[in-house]
């Protein structure tokens, strides 16, 4: 089993069953044999969890992680491949792509429901500087139920400065367009963003955040049907992708300066 939680009642008792248990302690990935702790991996050297700033990359890295060592790879090779794997445009698009343009961090990451916006936002209000803000475009398919798609709006609506939406036409999936925005503005509405602006699609909203936005401030779009165009504009533009270094250096600036 893995567990964020090192003392997670589950983890103990499938160590008292002599079963392994992955989790994290002291900021290192450990696993877990009976009394013994075998340390793994840091986890500001893990590039998919930022850090250790996304708990639910977290999560993924251990499950990738108990599984590998369940079918028998060497524990060395397993810490290789968490420590090469990144959250780029190449290896993982659309997974929290992150860049820095124009002395801002642009976040492009397809998260399409609930849960993903919560893991989102975690991440955003993560980087975002001390005094900065954090300005959201948010779309999703049109093939959710009405309290799916206000959920995520009110989720997106909670953890952001600014919120808009972008629409997502080639994915309505049987919605009209005035429905799927209704939604999201209902949703937005319980949180307190009334009528956020509406564009017609994620290029003009990730263009409307940047030109909206300040230096320092966090932009993201949820990126679907044009991630790959907006790639190629950012890099035409000068966009640079960060580096886990640079990630890790943000991660712990950001710590530092939290009260």
């Amino acid at each position: 089993l893995f567990s964020l939680d090192p003392r997670h009642p589950a983890l103990r008792e499938t160590l008292a069953e002599r079963g392994r248990a992955m989790t994290v302690l002291d900021g290192t990935i450990v696993w877990m044999d009976g009394p013994a702790v075998h340390p793994l991996v840091d986890l500001d050297r893990v590039p998919v969890t930022l850090a250790g700033l996304s708990g639910i990359y977290t999560q993924n890295a251990l499950a990738a992680a108990a599984a590998a060592l369940a079918i028998g790879l060497p524990s060395r090779s397993v810490a290789r491949g968490l420590t090469t794997f990144v959250l780029d445009p190449i290896k993982n698009p659309g997974r929290t792509n992150l860049f820095s343009f124009d002395r801002r961090i642009v976040v492009l990451d397809y998260a399409h429901n609930e849960a993903g916006m919560d893991g989102l936002i975690e991440i955003l209000d993560g980087l975002r500087p001390p005094g900065r803000e954090i300005w959201l475009a948010i779309c999703t398919a049109g093939d959710r139920t009405d309290a799916i798609l206000q959920g995520f709006a009110l989720r997106a609506a909670l953890g952001c400065d600014h919120l808009a939406i972008a629409e997502l036409l080639p994915y309505l999936r049987g919605r009209s367009r005035d429905d799927v925005v209704a939604q999201l503005r209902r949703g937005a509405a319980r949180a307190g963003k009334h009528d956020p602006p509406v564009y017609g699609d994620e290029m003009k909203a990730l263009r409307g955040l940047l030109k909206g936005s300040s230096p320092g401030d966090v932009v993201s779009v949820t990126a679907l049907a044009q991630r790959a165009q907006a790639f190629r504009w950012l890099r035409g533009k000068g966009a640079r992708p960060l580096e886990p270094a640079a990630v890790r250096r943000l991660v712990r600036s950001g710590r530092s300066a939290s009260p």
